[in-house]
């Protein structure tokens, strides 16, 4: 079979299955026109490499292509248009030196003791907000924009679940949370009702400025930079810091890595850690298998035994 068939069906297939798979196509293009519209028996380990690498592509883009063109792969052995993987096992060395920052629980607990300290004369509460914002961030796993845009009314406390509504892809989601989580919100919304305003009632920003209106990214990132510097979570060798977003691979990372050790049924849990994170499909969970060389070796084969046997 000619590649671009293959990649037509392919592509069909996956739509079929509710995916937009847009980003996948134009790889699928990309690839087609650097390689050539050959054969897939001709297509060459090589090849494979040469396109995943191209194009300046930084170390999301390189694992993106890679898991996808993998997956597609996998799909044309099971169907006998190929009889071999035409890929190497491992990722081209990256053009990049960016790697997610995976924050060590002491070091999580460090952030969330400094936080405290945002406290001001002007924004009395600043402090516990951003306590409790990035202790969300990181027990949820959450993106910061779905953190800042929560409102009081989407956190039902007495299900212990919490409404994320049309994040990124335009996917709404429901996350539940343990009840030790639940308990230390309460406890701070409890405050935020008492000392700050509450311009819409219910549909008030959870964590919000002395205004009582939804907190802005730009200046909770100004913040962070400074409660990571203050807990000396400052690595010489990283040309980009560690960032608010990092806490949400870490929650990631530490989930996995604690099935694992916990001899959980890993392959059946993944889907279900994607769904939570609102991922779209499972090759973007995967990604960060990529981000420490320790949880790569423990749990890689057995994500992808459950990614490629479907």
């Amino acid at each position: 079979m000619i590649l671009s068939a293959a990649c037509k069906k392919f592509v069909k297939m996956k739509r079929a299955s509710g995916l937009k798979y847009n980003a996948e196509e134009r790889f699928f293009k990309q690839f087609i026109d650097l390689s050539g519209d050959l054969s897939l028996s001709e297509i060459s380990e090589d090849m494979v490499a040469s396109y995943i690498s191209s194009g300046n592509a930084n170390s999301q883009t390189m694992c993106r292509r890679f898991f996808v063109l993998r997956l597609f792969f996998r799909w044309c052995i099971d169907r006998d248009y190929i009889q071999n993987m035409p890929m190497r096992y491992s990722l081209p060395a990256s053009k990049s030196d960016f790697v997610p920052y995976i924050y060590s629980k002491d070091e999580i607990r460090k952030i969330l003791r400094e936080a405290l300290h945002c406290n001001c004369a002007s924004s009395p509460l600043l402090g516990e907000t951003m306590q409790a914002l990035l202790l969300t961030v990181y027990s949820c796993g959450l993106r910061l924009g779905e953190a800042i845009t929560l409102r009081i009314c989407d956190i039902n406390f007495e299900q212990n679940e919490m409404f994320i509504k049309e994040s990124k892809f335009r996917k709404s989601r429901i996350l539940p949370f343990c009840d030790q989580l639940s308990s230390y919100l309460i406890t701070f919304l409890n405050k935020r009702k008492k000392y700050l305003p509450l311009p819409e009632q219910d549909k008030s920003a959870f964590f919000c400025t002395r205004t009582g209106n939804k907190i802005y990214g730009p200046a909770v990132d100004h913040l962070f930079q400074r409660i990571r510097n203050n807990c000396q979570i400052t690595p010489v060798n990283r040309r980009i810091q560690p960032r608010i977003h990092d806490l949400r691979h870490s929650f990631a990372v530490h989930r996995l890595y604690d099935w694992y050790k916990s001899n959980l049924p890993v392959n059946d849990l993944l889907p279900h850690l994607s769904t939570y994170l609102g991922h779209k499909d499972l090759e973007d969970t995967k990604v960060y298998l990529t981000t420490t060389s320790e949880l790569l070796h423990i749990v890689s084969e057995k994500f992808e035994q459950h990614t490629f046997s479907r």
